[in-house]
């Protein structure tokens, strides 16, 4: 996919989410809400346009039948992963859940990734692939090696960061090699 393609995608969730009614309300209030300006799409909370470039050709290359994402937000990198894997399954978990997606094809749930996994393990789904740009509990790092992951993404990836943190509890139970690029995306291979 085209550099330019991924930007209109990105572009467009952004925007429809930062003027979305959902959004206004979750930010009504916030102390320094940087991301209130609905015309700047880069202080969104969203992954950058490199971070799509990268998010996406890992999903292709990777292949997965089964993904799962924690901290879905507007919903770009669900939407990115959709374009890269038009036949996975994706299951996306946000407790904001201000996702702007009209994609019936992804699989919305709001709640905490804890209780999204439970959700989905009591129903047997195995999962290939992880985006985590939000916070991965210890029980959900066990429970994802459990469901089968292979990949393991997470967003963030910069000193006392999130993605710093998913590493380091991944690590504590999925083995395997890590990675790094020039964004902020970091991941772990099985």
């Amino acid at each position: 996919m085209e550099k330019q393609q991924l930007k209109e995608i990105r572009d467009d969730i952004v925007s429809r989410g930062k003027r979305g009614p959902k959004f206004k309300k979750l930010a009504r209030g916030k102390e320094g809400a940087k991301y209130e300006d609905p015309d700047n799409l880069e202080e969104s909370g969203s992954i950058t346009l490199e971070d799509c470039e990268v998010l996406y050709a890992l999903v292709k290359g990777e292949d997965p039948k089964v993904i799962f994402e924690i901290g879905t937000w507007f919903g770009v990198s669900a939407a990115i992963m959709r374009k890269a894997a038009p036949g996975a399954q994706i299951y996306t978990c946000d407790f904001h859940n201000v996702c702007i997606l009209e994609d019936d094809t992804i699989n919305r749930m709001k709640m905490p990734s804890n209780f999204a996994l439970k959700k989905l393990q009591k129903r047997g789904v195995k999962i290939d692939f992880v985006f985590a740009d939000g916070q991965v509990l210890d029980g959900d790092a066990r429970r994802l090696v459990k469901m089968g992951v292979k990949t393991f993404i997470t967003h963030d990836y910069e000193k006392g960061k999130k993605g710093e943190r998913n590493i380091h509890t991944m690590g504590k139970v999925f083995k395997g090699k890590f990675f790094t690029t020039k964004t902020t995306i970091a991941g772990i291979f099985k």
